[in-house]
């Protein structure tokens, strides 16, 4: 009795979007309405996966795992992807994500050779949110590689799952003691980033197009250092690459002013830059502000 009935000039009936107050589709009403309560940016186990010093698809694996969203041949079977849902190692169990990366007994014994003895006891039974949790969150160093056990059991963690994977796909068994050194390696790879400085830059057109970039630890060193470095090696790559006309542009405006001194530098990296500004080439050391892009460099074709 509420709803009023058409009048016969109305127009047709057409769909709309309950979501919005104009009933007309968003992206963000429907992934809003999708998500709904499930979004919890604030829970504990987002910010140690997410601030983990380890690479981006590290950290994306370790969060899909963490939501049990890994396609496992459990998760494949009742996708209808797989015809069977037991495990590709030991055939045995169904394939879930705690016994893919855990409880399998390949999986198992690779985990007792590496695991330290104050973790070995609670290691095997606990639920999978609590051992990502726990694992994740303990940054002591393993008494005999002397990493960080969270960014070990990341590595680790990861390798296994592509370990998993080449077995599965390619048919390509690997050792555990191969999987083992190639977690070590990766962990001791990503321990030493995270603990020394790094720079970056990357080279530029004049129409802002990426030519080249690079990269390069540099080991424990000031903001201002950092920054002398990465001018320095980006210099050198551009002579390299033959560039007759470059502008380096940098947000620190301490760094900028020490190279555009015309005093003799008591700093050496200061001195190599502008011996290398003395080449037969034109080079211009601009400052812009942090708000702006902080790198270009002219093609040799300019």
């Amino acid at each position: 009795m509420n709803i009023k009935c058409p009048d016969p000039i109305d127009e047709e009936d057409q769909c709309i979007w309950r979501w919005t107050p104009k009933h007309n589709f968003e992206l963000k009403s429907a992934y809003s309405t999708m998500v709904g309560s499930l979004w919890a940016p604030k829970q504990p186990i987002w910010i140690i996966i997410w601030s983990l010093k380890v690479p981006q698809r590290v950290r994306l694996f370790l969060w899909i795992a963490y939501q049990q969203k890994l396609m496992t041949n459990g998760e494949r079977c009742c996708r209808h992807f797989s015809s069977s849902p037991r495990c590709s190692d030991c055939s045995s169990y169904t394939e879930t994500v705690i016994h893919a990366l855990r409880d399998c007994n390949v999986t198992h014994r690779l985990w007792l050779q590496i695991l330290p003895a104050t973790l070995t006891r609670h290691f095997f039974s606990m639920n999978l949110h609590t051992w990502f949790s726990c694992n994740l969150s303990t940054n002591f160093l393993h008494p005999v590689l002397k990493l960080s056990w969270n960014i070990l059991f990341a590595s680790l963690t990861w390798q296994l799952w592509k370990r998993r994977n080449n077995f599965v796909f390619n048919n390509i068994s690997s050792s555990e003691t191969d999987t083992i050194n190639h977690g070590i390696t990766w962990a001791k790879y990503y321990y030493g980033i995270t603990c020394k400085g790094t720079i970056g830059g990357l080279i530029r057109d004049d129409n802002g197009v990426w030519l080249i970039g690079f990269a390069k630890v540099i080991g424990h060193s000031s903001s201002l250092q950092a920054e002398l470095w990465a001018t320095l090696e980006g210099m050198k790559l551009a002579w390299e690459q033959g560039y007759p006309r470059v502008v380096v542009q940098s947000n620190c405006k301490q760094a900028v002013e020490l190279i555009r001194s015309l005093d003799l530098s008591t700093f050496s990296l200061v001195r190599a830059i502008n011996r290398l500004r003395h080449l037969n080439w034109l080079t211009e050391i601009v400052w812009i502000p942090r708000s702006k892009p902080t790198c270009r460099c002219l093609s040799k074709d300019s």
